[in-house]
């Protein structure tokens, strides 16, 4: 329906550690999204840090399939460790979604907020796009934008609901 509606929707999916080394579901889900033929970068799909820490070598691959079939990739529950950089050395990845762990207080906390600008200047270095989670606060949005930040998610933007629909008017 929003296709039809010319609508530019994005669709992130959640996926989990299991569903990475399940090869025959990755090809199920490249093939379903192929025969959907949406615009490219219309489903991103998203793998945590951890799951993919336990298993570079299915993330590698279910990552690459994925690009093939048109989607993205986003890595979820980003920066805790400044090892998580080391996995877009094997993992193709278009947005790092930021832990929400990282956010904590980040419109008082000021060192808080030099690991976040610094976070961002590497996730720069790598291209990659980043993303803010769990944005509760609207001071945090200030700090997000000083720092660089592309997106934010969280229920200070929006609470979730049943159908799809977004105002953007309301900013």
């Amino acid at each position: 329906e929003h296709k039809e509606q010319d609508r530019n929707l994005r669709l992130f999916v959640k996926l989990s550690g299991q569903t990475l080394r399940d090869q025959a579901t990755l090809k199920a889900i490249c093939q379903t999204v192929q025969s959907t033929q949406l615009p490219p970068g219309a489903i991103t799909f998203e793998l945590s840090v951890e799951a993919v820490k336990g298993q570079v070598k299915y993330a590698k691959m279910a990552s690459s399939a994925f690009h093939k079939a048109g989607c993205q990739v986003a890595l979820s529950h980003f920066g805790l460790e400044l090892a998580d950089f080391n996995l877009l050395r094997h993992v193709e990845t278009d947005y790092l979604m930021l832990a929400p762990a990282l956010l904590n207080d980040i419109a008082k906390d000021h060192d808080a907020q030099t690991r976040l600008a610094t976070l961002q200047e590497r996730a720069q270095m790598h291209e990659k796009l980043t993303i803010a989670t769990a944005v509760q606060d609207p001071h945090a949005l200030t700090v997000l934008w000083r720092c660089g930040i592309q997106y934010a998610l969280g229920y200070y933007i929006q609470e979730p609901s049943q159908e799809l629909s977004y105002d953007s008017s309301v900013l």
